[in-house]
């Protein structure tokens, strides 16, 4: 009788030992599977990662957006055309791209004393309220961009003021006119540098 119940212990012994063995690896496996599983807040990918950082923050203020394109292009390399161009037909080929492309009253500024200084003027109030520096201008402030470089410039000594290239050529006989071989110089460029300049109302025949 004895032997029958020192039998009887050892295998409820062994068989509660047994369960708590199985418990314990369910116990486990669960922990395992929960941290194994993506949390829901964190990107799925390294490319959904990439997606996150690389997102850029849209600008809405005109000006800005001209300033932002201005850095594009002398990044190209506008300088060498500006260059091959001369100041004053690269003002007419700004003025007009800024014009084409952001619709907003774009001014064409003499130098002083140096007429053929020209820069490009946008107002303030039509460009957007800014921290790039503004020049007055007969009592209004304005965005003056250099056509050479080109950026917004915060110091020039202006002259007569033109609204289009055209006054302003007229004014001084032809200086601002984009002939065709000019137009193939712009073309040039823009072909070896993958950039696009609106220039349609300037081709004209020599």
């Amino acid at each position: 009788m004895k032997l029958f119940n020192a039998t009887h212990m050892k295998n409820n012994i062994f068989y509660r030992n047994k369960w708590i063995v199985i418990l314990g690896i369910i116990i486990l496996l669960s922990g395992c599977l929960q941290e194994k599983a993506p949390s829901e807040a964190a990107p799925s990918s390294q490319q959904d990662i990439q997606k996150i950082v690389q997102t850029p923050t849209v600008k809405t203020i005109a000006i800005e957006r001209i300033s932002d394109e201005m850095n594009m292009l002398n990044s190209k390399g506008w300088s060498q055309l500006s260059g091959q161009l001369g100041r004053t037909k690269a003002t007419t080929l700004l003025w007009y791209h800024i014009k084409s492309n952001y619709n907003m009253d774009t001014r064409i500024v003499f130098g002083n004393p140096n007429k053929l200084d020209s820069s490009i003027a946008i107002l303030a109030s039509m460009g957007g309220e800014s921290p790039l520096p503004k020049v007055t201008i007969k009592g209004d402030e304005y965005y003056v961009i250099n056509p050479s470089t080109p950026g917004i410039i915060s110091e020039f000594n202006y002259g007569y003021v033109f609204n289009d290239p055209r006054g302003a050529d007229n004014y001084l006989g032809g200086s601002f006119s984009l002939g065709r071989q000019d137009n193939e110089k712009i073309e040039q460029w823009m072909g070896q540098n993958g950039v696009k300049i609106s220039y349609t109302d300037l081709k004209k025949t020599e």
